[in-house]
């Protein structure tokens, strides 16, 4: 268990949060942030896409990602009809989204737990990780702009603008390579 907590990415995560709290004036300069979250997507759409050519398109595996694209859309949908009647309607998309995204530092930290504790997981996990990002942030965006008052056109062009975000060509380019 206490290699699981030790693992980089959760002390990276977690000595970030306290020099954070102890330098409130400072931060990064949002191009290095901006730079590192990439290539954190690229990492993982990597690891993803190696699993996958190791693993294969057997039924196992394309059911799971099936399931986990279709929770990803369900778990903003479900959040949204409960968060639309106490927040306005483009909060609880937003709030909607983000219970729908997935936390690489979790699975990461997960895996490890596995790994430590000598438990049989399958490889391709990390390809269900970078399939279930990208659902739960276009639903959140379908979301805002389906009870927008702007014209079909403009909406079409969000949703299409949101596809082709470079954090979403990075992950899903980097899942196929």
């Amino acid at each position: 268990m206490m290699n699981a907590l030790l693992t980089p990415a959760l002390m990276i995560f977690i000595s970030g949060i306290i020099i954070g709290s102890i330098f409130k004036d400072k931060s990064p300069s949002p191009i290095i942030s901006k730079y590192l979250g990439y290539y954190l997507l690229l990492g993982l759409g990597l690891k993803g896409g190696t699993s996958l050519k190791e693993t294969g398109f057997i039924s196992e595996v394309t059911n799971v990602l099936s399931l986990g694209v279709f929770f990803a859309l369900l778990i903003p949908i479900l959040s949204y009809l409960f968060l639309k009647n106490i927040l306005n309607t483009d909060d609880a998309a937003a709030l909607a989204g983000t219970y729908g995204s997935v936390s690489a530092v979790t699975f990461v930290t997960a895996n490890t737990y596995l790994l430590a504790s000598n438990q049989v997981y399958d490889n391709y996990m990390s390809a269900v990780l970078v399939v279930m990002e990208f659902p739960a942030i276009f639903m959140a965006l379908y979301l805002v702009t389906h009870n927008s008052d702007s014209e079909t056109t403009g909406k079409i062009e969000t949703l299409k603008n949101a596809f082709l975000e470079i954090p979403n060509v990075i992950l899903l380019t980097s899942l196929v390579f």
